[in-house]
């Protein structure tokens, strides 16, 4: 299992820069109870870590890559590594999860594979958070002709 995620608050800017004049989207700041602290402090990512490294201690079939999406992507790639289950839940923005499907898709082993996305859905909640996942899987699905 590869759990990969930057563990950066520097995300955070990059979401209010692109959402900051859209009244219907709420700040992260409104997510923080989920996160247990501030979404702008690194120490709220750090504990996420190291939570998630404590609770899978000793499990060897485990690696945590500490980098950004496509990055990780990349890394698994140059490895050589292909799956047969990839779960994403990363960057929920339109363009980033298009990103996202197209270049994991490609670790996927054929006949096999299989591609889960988190808060693939239309809801109130995910207008709030500017949600593009369901838009992206739906493009993804019709440029790579993916069965959904």
């Amino acid at each position: 299992m590869y759990l990969i995620d930057a563990w950066s608050s520097a995300g955070v800017d990059s979401y209010r820069a692109t959402n900051s004049h859209r009244a219907w989207v709420d700040d992260p700041s409104a997510a923080e109870f989920y996160y247990g602290g501030p979404l702008d402090s690194q120490a709220t990512y750090d504990q996420i870590l190291q939570e998630a490294k404590d609770l899978l201690e000793g499990e060897p079939a485990v690696e945590f890559i500490k980098s950004e999406s496509l990055q990780g992507a990349q890394t698994l790639k140059s490895r050589g590594i292909q799956l047969d289950y990839i779960y994403i839940d990363a960057n929920h923005a339109y363009e980033n999860v298009l990103d996202d499907l197209m270049f994991y898709s490609e670790l996927l082993t054929p006949q096999i594979g299989c591609v889960q996305v988190n808060d693939c859905c239309f809801s109130e909640l995910g207008v709030k958070q500017n949600l593009g996942v369901l838009e992206a899987a739906t493009k993804f699905c019709r440029l790579r002709g993916f069965l959904p």
